[in-house]
């Protein structure tokens, strides 16, 4: 098997479309044809969401399916203090209590993006893009709602242009301003007015068509591929969002014919 036949398996992707392809067809056509580096890259990607988890087992959000690791694993892991990478049972030793674990959160998911940007590859480039885009969003939605932006980023690094100018904002009274590179995203967001839903699309939107490009012009690559599962999990994500607003409707419906 090949890269380019795992390339030539996977179906085209739309913005408005559902899933082509399930995850974990996805990842078996992957595992069948990938060489070491590119399973060690992938591995490097999926550990965003296995950080994300770890958070979810403490606040009660719902688990996600798209990383290293099925949610029985991850607590097997968590519990034997095994299977993870070091940064993280370090940060787990530091904070046994589960309070402390959800404020220190921060700090882990500071540590996981330097630590695994530093690997280089693929997976540093688009955690480096994911990272920005996060930081930049956290910038606007903080100023907006008047949260103290500093505090989530003492352990960041603020000699990083980036920090500083997101610190800076959150301190002046003018409105907030996206850097010049993500000025199209900061116009697509102010479009949306206050809706939520419509921001929430605006900035998948934004991710999507930065990986479909990618796809679109170096098809066959492994870089593509990994553009490839960023865009189905925007998809997935999307998919569940719509369907979970579904039932909220569904059900308001419903109840509303026995009030």
């Amino acid at each position: 098997m090949s890269l380019l036949y795992a390339y030539s398996a996977l179906p085209p992707l739309n913005f408005n479309q559902i899933p082509p392809i399930s995850l974990n067809r996805f990842y078996d056509i992957l595992d069948l044809n990938l060489g070491k580096k590119e399973k060690a890259n992938l591995v490097s990607l999926r550990s965003l969401i296995d950080v994300k988890n770890i958070l979810s087992f403490q606040t009660g959000v719902g688990f996600n399916a798209k990383g290293n690791f099925l949610e029985a694993g991850l607590a097997l892991a968590l519990s034997n203090a095994e299977y993870l990478p070091e940064y993280i049972l370090n940060f787990l030793e530091e904070n046994p209590d589960e309070k402390d674990l959800i404020k220190n959160f921060p700090q882990l998911y500071a540590t996981f993006f330097r630590e695994e940007i530093a690997h280089g590859g693929i997976s540093a480039e688009f955690l480096t893009f994911e990272k920005n885009l996060n930081l930049i969003l956290l910038g606007y939605i903080g100023k907006k709602q008047g949260v103290d932006v500093e505090s989530y980023l003492k352990y960041e690094d603020l000699g990083d242009p980036l920090i500083s100018q997101i610190i800076l904002q959150s301190k002046n009274t003018g409105p907030y301003l996206f850097p010049y590179e993500y000025a199209d995203l900061g116009e697509s967001i102010e479009a949306t007015g206050a809706d939520p839903m419509k921001q929430y699309i605006a900035i998948h939107l934004y991710r999507f068509k930065h990986y479909k490009e990618i796809i679109d012009n170096q098809g066959g690559s492994f870089r593509s591929i990994c553009a490839y599962m960023m865009c189905l999990w925007i998809l997935e994500e999307k998919a569940f969002l719509d369907e979970k607003k579904g039932r909220k409707i569904l059900t308001e419906l419903v109840e509303s014919e026995y009030e």
